[in-house]
């Protein structure tokens, strides 16, 4: 008899991340089952520099890592909660320069675990290397298909890692025009208020800072924030904004810094040792309210620490040493006016 093939899909993703295929020939008993996982997310190196004896980075809280180290050895160790990990060198490894690192991450044991993710690779940098640039976000709507943005200057080979809020790190290159994009992973259907990461890593120079972004729940743009009054010699940056805020401040030379706005509506934060204010220097802070698109960038002048005031007046103006001064004066006139009239 004829055989007839039946070719049956039997999807079981959302409870166990397996697609099972079965294929049944009717006029036997014979069945072959073939299973089929997802794949896990790639991890994230943090800067490996050549005397480092530790190498580190983020993934899925507990999955499972694996470094290969550039003598060959294998060391796996578990994410932490907080989505990183670390790792120490084997013992007698010595890292030197151009070196490379690669690492594999698991998601899940036993029979729920899905497929070793793809190699994430690293190399190794020297110690004195500067850091790149912040890339900042475009708007990001629910159901966007494609994560745009730009950094503050283009470095060949460049490219920005986006992370996504289920743990997936996905890259792209930077443009020389200075724009970067990365695609959504099919199974992320991002939502208002979802969160997402990004760093830039630009060869020879340690990992950016990372910068954060909300998903919008509307075309509402964030009100700018307000900065105070900048000086050179200052070592910090305030001003105020909406409680539960983003404040991007972005500084002259390129290099951004983020903080949050607290519960008395002001923020502020550090400036990098490696910055060095001069007068007239533009600094700019942009506002990411919950929900709401990124602000227009609210920019300030940085002065002079010369100022013509007292220091007992407790102010960085001229105003109240000209009010003391008018006031001397007055008492002069009257002085001379009163004696004038003693005299008559």
């Amino acid at each position: 008899m004829k055989k007839i093939f039946f070719l049956t899909l039997a999807m079981s993703v959302l409870i166990t991340g397996y697609l099972k295929i079965e294929t049944v020939i009717a006029d036997t008993t014979s069945k072959a089952s073939f299973m089929y996982t997802l794949q896990s997310p790639a991890p994230l190196f943090n800067t490996v520099k050549a005397t480092d004896t530790v190498v580190s980075g983020t993934g899925v809280a507990g999955a499972s890592v694996s470094v290969t180290f550039p003598n060959g050895s294998i060391q796996t160790i578990t994410v932490e909660n907080d989505g990183t990990w670390s790792i120490a060198l084997p013992i007698n490894l010595i890292l030197s320069v151009g070196n490379q690192l690669s690492a594999t991450q698991i998601v899940g044991t036993g029979a729920s675990a899905e497929s070793v993710s793809t190699i994430s690779t690293i190399t190794v940098i020297p110690n004195n290397s500067g850091t790149a640039q912040s890339p900042t976000f475009d708007t990001i709507s629910p159901n966007a298909t494609t994560i745009k943005g730009t950094v503050p200057s283009y470095v060949s080979g460049s490219s920005v890692i986006v992370t996504f809020p289920n743990g997936n790190n996905v890259g792209g290159s930077v443009n020389p025009d200075s724009t970067w994009s990365v695609t959504v992973p099919g199974n992320i259907n991002l939502v208002a208020g979802n969160q997402l990461t990004a760093i830039q890593i630009s060869p020879n120079l340690e990992n950016s800072a990372q910068v954060t972004t909300l998903v919008n729940s509307s075309q509402l743009q964030s009100a700018p924030p307000t900065l105070d009054t900048v000086r050179v010699g200052d070592s910090t940056i305030s001003g105020t904004g909406i409680t539960g805020s983003t404040i991007i401040v972005t500084f002259p030379n390129g290099t951004t810094s983020q903080t949050s706005v607290d519960t008395n509506g002001k923020f502020s934060l550090s400036i990098p040792s490696e910055i060095s204010l001069n007068p007239k220097d533009i600094i700019s802070a942009t506002q990411i309210e919950p929900d709401k698109t990124i602000s227009q960038a609210a920019t300030t002048s940085v002065l002079s620490n010369t100022n013509w005031s007292l220091p007992f007046t407790g102010s960085d103006g001229y105003k109240p040493l000209l009010l003391i001064i008018i006031g001397l004066l007055l008492t002069i006139i009257l002085l001379k006016f009163s004696d004038s009239k003693k005299q008559k």
